[in-house]
């Protein structure tokens, strides 16, 4: 999907999510995860701007957001420093943010017995 805002604008992992009869994309920028709204999924987006970001966090990755007992939930893996990618849960009362962190949780790269205890474990 490529929304047709301006030339140097990208729309990279999208993520369409209805809220209230509106439409809410969440794509990954530089600096966090961008939002633009519209009415209709095949109308005009109004590009909102950044709506997350974790202190610290560069290249972000494919966001999804979920809405729970009125709380927005976003979950959307970055990179900090030097470390592996880590998926963090973001919360925000509205679509449209700020979403603010919630939960950091490391992505694991390879599966062993020892990982294998950890995912057992309860994240919350």
């Amino acid at each position: 999907m490529k929304l047709r805002i301006a030339a140097d604008r990208s729309q990279p992992d999208p993520f369409i999510f209805e809220d209230g009869g509106r439409f809410y994309l969440y794509v990954t920028a530089d600096g966090g995860v961008e939002c633009y709204e519209a009415e209709d999924p095949f109308g005009e987006w109004s590009f909102l701007g950044a709506v997350a970001s974790v202190a610290g966090g560069h290249s972000y990755w494919a966001p999804s957001v979920i809405l729970l007992e009125g709380t927005y939930y976003m979950y959307v893996s970055c990179q900090r420093g030097e470390n592996f990618q880590f998926l963090h849960v973001l919360s925000a009362k509205s679509p449209t943010g700020p979403f603010r962190e919630e939960r950091c949780l490391p992505l694991l790269i390879c599966f062993s017995e020892s990982t294998a205890a950890l995912l057992e474990k309860p994240a919350f």
